[in-house]
């Protein structure tokens, strides 16, 4: 079983990366997905996505009690060795938390790695839109996905040109050894896809990072906004930094009869269709949150509130 970690800051867009490898690709993938939350929005997007994947070989694991770079952790390396033990995928792709070390995520795979498990080298995707937004204010985060990976894909960027990602290119100093598409992954032919999968060697096990984290999150499930209408005024009020810094929320919802899918990323955010989920969900990240607030401002939509 070989491990391929996709790392990217918060709302970089790793899911969907995951969905679109996953359905390029004719491969056996165990997905381990790991939430900042206690409650999975990704993994059950991911879970809907697997009846459309050909071959229908995509099963999904959620560890949504921590983050999996903490040394605290034990279950993300028991996981890993059960995962392997039992179902033995080709492929054990794992997407930690947006909000996670890399460094710490490879030193805790050291310790249950052997002739049956390896590590490939890691991809990292980042926000082609709000990336230095993202390196600015979350530097400890976003330079240790950068510095670990060895492929590097932009995503938001299907309207870019190849200068636009040189440019990202030279703004952060991407070192040439360093594979970076110059083109959105939708545009990857099947042999730009399976060149991610590569394996240059053992890495260089760098000091675990005792960085605390900042960020914090309040879920909400179920969530049921009376209307769109409803939906754009919450969204639109956490822009006005009334309830903290908040740089990403997503989650889904139902409303009169139809799901849909929403994404705020550092104060812009999208809203469309969703396939059906079996109950609304929805997740704010931010730092210093105001807990009350944020509580008092869903209420009206009769969320049972995770504090």
């Amino acid at each position: 079983m070989e491990i391929l970690i996709i790392s990217g800051f918060l709302g970089a867009g790793k899911t969907t990366f995951i969905q679109n490898m996953a359905s390029a690709l004719g491969r056996q993938f165990v997905i381990l997905e790991n939430e900042f939350s206690d409650i999975g929005i990704d993994g059950d997007l991911l879970k809907k996505s697997k009846s459309e994947i050909e071959p229908a070989a995509l099963d999904i694991t959620e560890i949504s009690n921590g983050c999996i770079c903490c040394s605290s952790n034990v279950d993300f390396g028991s996981t890993v060795v059960t995962i392997s033990n039992t179902i033995d995928p080709d492929y054990l792709v794992v997407e930690p938390s947006g909000v996670a070390f890399p460094t710490n995520i490879l030193n805790s795979l050291e310790k249950v790695l052997y002739e049956r498990i390896g590590v490939l080298d890691p991809i990292t995707i980042i926000d082609g839109e709000h990336y230095n937004s993202a390196r600015s204010n979350f530097s400890e985060y976003f330079n240790d996905q950068i510095d670990n990976a060895k492929h590097i894909v932009v995503s938001k960027s299907e309207s870019f040109n190849e200068s636009d990602f040189l440019e990202i290119k030279n703004n952060l100093d991407i070192d040439s050894t360093i594979d970076f598409p110059l083109k959105h992954y939708s545009k990857f032919t099947t042999e730009e896809w399976n060149n991610l999968f590569t394996k240059s060697g053992k890495k260089v096990i760098k000091k675990e990072l005792e960085i605390e984290s900042r960020m914090e999150n309040i879920a909400f499930s179920p969530f049921k906004p009376l209307n769109l209408d409803e939906l754009i005024y919450i969204l639109e009020e956490l822009n006005t930094g009334k309830y903290g810094y908040i740089y990403r929320s997503k989650g889904f919802f139902e409303n009169k009869g139809f799901w849909y899918r929403f994404d705020y990323v550092d104060s812009q955010y999208i809203i469309g269709e969703s396939e059906e989920m079996e109950t609304g969900k929805a997740v704010v990240i931010g730092i210093g949150l105001d807990k009350k607030a944020l509580k008092k401002l869903l209420s009206k939509k009769r969320a049972t509130i995770k504090l």
